[in-house]
């Protein structure tokens, strides 16, 4: 008809082929949305599955930490007891008294190299969780005091400890600063040697001091030791390696205590630092800058006094103690060394147990030392509430030993007068922490 348009012969087989390239287009889409679907769905498996693997570590490296330090707490409490009786013994050869010497230092450095590989495990596979809150700077050097001024006193080294100011406080983790701090003097001990004579205008030969400055509170770990040459300031902080121990003396440990220092700050703390200074032949200078918390307001804290002591002395001469352990080959030698103390021993291994000491006991105790993971499911913390609600003392001595020892310092605190302690634990170290709380009290018949 006149006037109507025509067709496009070509118009229908392009419409056709758009169509059909759209539809190819759509599909491909449909097929590239639904491989990165399934592409997704397997990262999300596979990041699930590396959960749970790293769940399982966790739990794996907690129970080994649990079951393997049991036997070594008890290792090294007996064998600490042999030698105490083996000292006291006459008769007792020189030969004999070298195997003990040499039995008990190979027990020390198995615990510490546990301890050691145990930590920076934990740091390197990133299964450590970091808590940051106001910390007073003094309570942590506090701690470290009570903990190394009876291990520098052994060594016949003058430690020192300038405490900051109670409004110090700074922003951290506070276990794991403990940790790098801890490390610190322990090389610092370690590898420090007592003068041969007088030491030249007194002084300290381990120390620590504290410099606020800024928004940063520097602690500076400092030691009168060998030094460390320039050409190695890097390489000790590598795993593994140790200044001037070529023949790989295990005594000497595994060389991971500046690799965890170095692992903390680097992969937990990441907001402190970590400097060195030092001088071959006059000693080191380890500097940790950690950051301040100037708004926080802290309460003063009641910490366990330090106390550096003779131990062949009655040091526990008539306190009773409350020894709260499932374990029965530790909680015997736990009993004995009190008992070779002068303490007299209350022994429970649970809380029903312990409770019913309390309970049926012709006095209240005047220390708690228990463990932290009890049977049923109880804890250490439970002990203790029900040993100071028993005793009406708010304020009762308590001492927690455990190869659990995250889980008990998380959880207790900012409780008064306690401390935790790490199995696998020595006589003296256990006797000095018991005696700088303990208080012989006067007979009432004194001075009739």
């Amino acid at each position: 008809m006149a006037g109507e348009p025509h067709a496009d012969p070509a118009a229908a087989p392009a419409a056709a082929a758009s169509a059909s390239a759209s539809a190819s287009t759509d599909a491909e889409h449909r097929r590239y949305a639904e491989q990165a679907q399934v592409a997704a769905d397997a990262l999300r498996r596979m990041q699930q599955q590396r959960d749970e693997l790293a769940a399982a570590r966790t739990r794996f490296l907690a129970a080994a930490a649990h079951d393997l330090r049991q036997p070594l707490a008890a290792v090294m409490i007996y064998a600490d007891l042999l030698s105490q009786r083996l000292g006291a013994a006459e008769g007792t050869d020189e030969q004999t008294r070298e195997y003990m010497r040499v039995l008990r230092q190979e027990i020390q450095a198995l615990a510490g190299s546990f301890d050691a590989i145990l930590d920076y495990s934990q740091l390197e596979s990133g299964l450590v969780r970091v808590d940051r809150q106001p910390c007073r700077l003094r309570d942590v050097l506090a701690d470290l005091e009570r903990r190394f001024a009876p291990l520098a006193a052994e060594r016949g080294l003058a430690f020192e400890v300038n405490l900051p100011e109670p409004h110090c406080v700074v922003r951290t983790d506070r276990e794991l600063l403990t940790r790098v701090l801890s490390n610190l003097l322990a090389n610092a001990v370690k590898y420090t040697r007592p003068p041969p004579d007088l030491r030249l205008g007194g002084g300290f030969d381990v120390g620590v001091r504290v410099r606020v400055r800024g928004l940063l509170a520097t602690v500076y770990v400092m030691d009168r030791g060998p030094g460390i040459p320039d050409a190695l300031r890097e390489r000790i902080f590598d795993a593994g390696f140790q200044v001037g121990n070529p023949e790989r003396d295990r005594r000497r440990g595994f060389g991971l205590g500046l690799a965890t220092v170095r692992s903390v700050v680097q992969r937990a703390l990441t907001d402190h630092g970590l400097r060195l200074a030092s001088v071959p032949g006059r000693g080191s200078h380890f500097m940790v800058d950690v950051p301040l918390d100037l708004g926080a307001r802290l309460p003063e804290a009641d910490t366990f006094p330090v106390s550096v002591i003779d131990i062949r002395r009655k040091v526990l001469d008539g306190a009773l103690v409350l020894v709260v352990e499932d374990d029965a080959g530790v909680r015997a030698g736990l009993a004995e060394v009190l008992r070779t103390a002068g303490a007299f021993v209350a022994e429970a291994g649970s809380l029903a147990e312990a409770e019913r000491r309390l309970a049926e006991g012709d006095r209240p105790p005047d220390l708690v030392l228990t463990d932290w993971r009890l049977p049923q499911g109880a804890s250490g913390l439970q002990v203790i509430e029900a040993a100071r609600l028993a005793t009406r003392a708010p304020a009762l001595p308590c001492i927690v030993i455990t190869a659990d020892h995250l889980a008990a310092e998380a959880a207790l605190q900012g409780l008064p007068a306690l401390e935790v302690m790490r199995k696998p634990l020595g006589r003296k170290s256990l006797l000095t922490r018991l005696a700088a709380h303990y208080r012989v009290r006067p007979s009432p018949l004194e001075g009739l």
